[in-house]
């Protein structure tokens, strides 16, 4: 007599009870797959807001989208460009002003007039709540429209007392 060995059911012989548990299994499967995936375009999505608000950043700062932008406080909006570390939140955008200039041979830039109640820049001078910041571009329309990304997406901007 030869020992009947381990019964391997057929997909014909799953009973009820096994098909409903294999359904369950099968329910949380997807669910932590679709979890997954969610959470990793979350990411992306986060990631992506934070380049550009840093593209935007660069851009206000030195007139270039590629210069390096290195967040201080992401939440208080401090940044760091070389040697310059500048306070987004502490600029009254109310009083926010800009001037373009040109030299005879074509060169362009703009000057923003920066204001606020607390330190607004900080570098090798020290901390100013006044400065003038210098920036390498005459694209008008591309540097305000950065601006207006930087406090849409995250940076609060200081208002004076009306």
């Amino acid at each position: 007599m030869v020992a009947a060995g381990p019964q391997i059911a057929s997909a014909d012989s799953l009973s009820l009870a096994n098909g409903i548990q294999y359904e369950e299994a099968m329910k949380d499967h997807v669910k932590a797959i679709a979890t997954a995936f969610a959470c990793a375009l979350g990411a992306s999505s986060a990631a992506a807001t934070d380049d550009a608000l840093l593209q935007a950043v660069s851009f206000v700062i030195t007139g270039s989208d590629a210069s390096a932008v290195a967040v201080v406080n992401r939440s208080q909006c401090i940044f760091r460009v070389r040697d310059t570390t500048y306070f987004f939140n502490n600029i009254d955008t109310g009083r926010l002003s800009w001037s373009r200039w040109e030299n005879g041979f074509g060169a362009q830039w703009t000057y923003f007039e920066l204001h606020g109640k607390g330190k607004v820049v900080e570098d090798a001078q020290g901390a100013a709540t006044d400065r003038t910041l210098r920036v390498a571009s005459g694209e008008k329309d591309k540097l305000l429209r950065a601006w207006q990304y930087i406090y849409s997406h995250g940076c609060k901007e200081a208002k004076s007392p009306s």
